[in-house]
């Protein structure tokens, strides 16, 4: 049996969300959570997520929950800082939270996750999931400088609906999405399961 060379660093799920004010170009909120099955930094869960306010450059919520700091300042630092659109907020010297999460999940169809800190109740949801799909990311710009590289396998699920809650209070954005291809929908909201990452 072939295998693929290199480092195992993560495993696990890592679904994104991308909320957009509706019918214009705004990006309201974005939202990037992992939950680790394995790492070099031990298991656990982190959400890292920004939701805009009216006021241009002043977030109403930027942070970095979790339940293992270690964890959640390596994912975010390594990795997430580097996505597109998560590029440029500062991420390394934002203050990790401590919090509980909570999931509810029909991988089919819908993921939920809850998450619970001292001063913050937030619901993500990913719901009506479209298709499914095995993909290889190569070489992928890492690290808290960007002086690595990684390789991804993932499996990707976009899902036509998604929303935020933050303190019980609903964020007005919306998934795009653009059903033209038939065989593979995009969506700026997605699951990703089986999801490793490898050191080459």
């Amino acid at each position: 049996m072939p295998s693929i060379q290199g480092r195992i660093i993560f495993c696990g799920e890592n679904p994104e969300m991308k909320l957009y004010r509706p019918d214009t170009e705004q990006l309201v909120a974005l939202a990037s959570y992992w939950r680790c099955t394995f790492s070099l930094h031990g298991i656990g869960n982190a959400l890292v997520i920004n939701v805009e306010s009216d006021t241009p450059n002043t977030p109403m919520l930027q942070g970095i929950y979790t339940d293992n700091f270690e964890l959640g300042r390596w994912l975010a630092d390594t990795f997430v800082q580097h996505f597109e659109d998560f590029k440029g907020r500062g991420w390394p010297q934002i203050q990790l939270t401590q919090a509980r999460f909570v999931q509810e999940m029909d991988s089919r169809r819908y993921h939920r996750v809850a998450v619970y800190s001292a001063n913050d109740h937030l619901i993500l949801t990913w719901d009506e999931a479209l298709a499914q799909r095995l993909f290889h990311v190569p070489q992928l710009t890492t690290g808290l400088n960007g002086e690595t590289k990684h390789d991804v396998y993932t499996v990707i699920c976009p899902c036509k609906t998604g929303s935020i809650v933050v303190n019980g209070q609903g964020v007005e954005g919306q998934v795009r999405s653009d059903l033209s291809d038939p065989n593979w929908p995009r969506c700026t909201a997605f699951m990703a399961f089986s999801e490793t990452w490898v050191e080459k």
